[in-house]
């Protein structure tokens, strides 16, 4: 069995021995209130399909206001992916906002729910890829988002890219993607 994202850094040089499975599952839900910070604003979470692209969650919650993926806006893939891989860009990683990772366990031929932290999330890299490379289909992430202002902008160009514009999840999103289109064909 090979689980594949969206392919984008994916090249089949002749026929797959097995069966290719793609995440195709769409849909992104706003959870609860997770804790209410001492300004009054709250820290929120969201359940994101494995299979919605990873840059249309991304478009989501900057449309929605909230912190959390915006500085990840425009890197290619799905959902389920960024959970393997820890992508990240300009100062912020997957596991700075990943909550819960959803999956179905192969061994156990059950469904579970991993917290984050026992991921062992580093550099590119999970346990996913390493101790448990194979084991588990991932379904779904759940990431932890804000209200509250958290912008990053000390990295690669940011700030100087963002100028006298207010920061909020859209014009750091809007800020990012100009960057990375003046870098990418």
């Amino acid at each position: 069995l090979f689980v594949m994202g969206g392919g984008s850094n994916l090249l089949f040089t002749g026929d797959f021995p097995g069966t290719v499975l793609h995440m195709a599952n769409q849909g992104i839900t706003l959870n609860p209130v997770i804790s209410t910070e001492a300004e009054g604003r709250a820290e929120k979470s969201a359940t994101v399909a494995a299979g919605v692209v990873f840059d249309d969650f991304c478009a989501w919650a900057a449309a929605e206001g909230l912190w959390g993926p915006e500085n990840l806006s425009l890197i290619p893939g799905e959902v389920g992916a960024s959970a393997v891989q820890n992508i990240g860009a300009y100062g912020v990683e997957a596991k700075d906002i990943i909550d819960t990772v959803h999956a179905f366990d192969r061994t156990t031929r059950s469904f579970v729910d991993m917290p984050g932290a026992d991921c062992g999330y580093g550099y590119r890299t999970s346990r996913f890829k390493t101790d448990w490379k194979g084991r588990y289909i991932i379904t779904a992430v759940t990431f932890r988002l804000s209200t509250a202002p958290r912008p990053k902008l000390d990295y690669g160009g940011v700030r100087k890219a963002l100028g006298d514009r207010e920061p909020s999840p859209q014009v750091i999103r809007d800020t990012i993607i100009g960057i990375r289109e003046q870098k990418l064909p």
